[in-house]
């Protein structure tokens, strides 16, 4: 998963596919989170706003875990 400068590439392993599939899944949530939030804010939705922020704090929480589960896993494979 994690080439030489730390780029990705395609593994055959199950479980790195799995959690990819799953880092990939969390940033796309963060993405359309952070969308609504700069719309609730373009419009002037204060509430809106701050409830978004909750939610993009925890998705933001839950990719870097994703993420360095998947990493750790992935560098396992040398």
């Amino acid at each position: 998963m994690f080439g030489g400068g730390g780029k990705m590439r395609a593994t055959s392993c199950t479980e790195c596919n799995r959690l990819r599939r799953e880092l990939l899944g969390v940033l796309d949530t963060v993405a359309k989170l952070t969308a609504a939030q700069a719309e609730a804010f373009r419009g002037g939705e204060d509430s809106m706003f701050d409830r978004l922020e909750e939610a993009v704090d925890t998705a933001l929480r839950e990719k870097q875990r994703d993420f360095v589960e998947l990493r750790r896993h992935c560098e396992g494979h040398g």
